[in-house]
């Protein structure tokens, strides 16, 4: 009967740690699905740098144009994507992946924080590419 209840507590504290191993795991998981959501809007900030790019390259070679009384908005924009593109490198190089032996409430905790922050460099990511469409679609008329 002794041998059955510790055989009973080896199983329950092994189950225990399993699932407390999966909740972290799980969050991790669901934290980097965000990132990967949030990475992919890099390539869209890229694209629309090198376009605000070369309209602020024509708009300073010629100030006669009306592209260079627009150049402060210009670089307005440029500047929200790179700021978008920074704050993405930099949750990337501070994130970091819990350990085995880490509280869980406090892994749960922190992740749950990291997905906030990564959810919010994606927002600022989308603002910025929307800016800088609208003043795009601006110029074309």
């Amino acid at each position: 009967m002794r041998y059955f209840k510790f055989l009973l507590a080896i199983v329950l504290t092994a189950t225990v740690l399993i699932s407390c191993q999966d909740k972290k795991g799980e969050k991790w998981e669901e934290t980097m699905k965000v990132h990967d959501a949030v990475m992919l809007k890099m390539q869209e900030t890229g694209e629309m740098q090198a376009k605000l790019n070369q309209l602020i390259m024509r708009a300073k070679q010629d100030s006669s144009t009306i592209l260079y009384t627009k150049l402060d908005t210009l670089q307005i924009a440029f500047d929200a994507l790179e700021k978008a593109d920074v704050e993405m490198m930099d949750w990337m190089a501070h994130i970091q992946k819990p350990r085995k032996n880490d509280n869980q409430d406090s892994v749960l905790n922190y992740l749950e924080q990291e997905q906030q922050s990564i959810t919010a460099v994606g927002v600022t990511m989308d603002n910025a590419v929307t800016q800088a469409e609208n003043i795009l679609k601006s110029l074309e008329k």
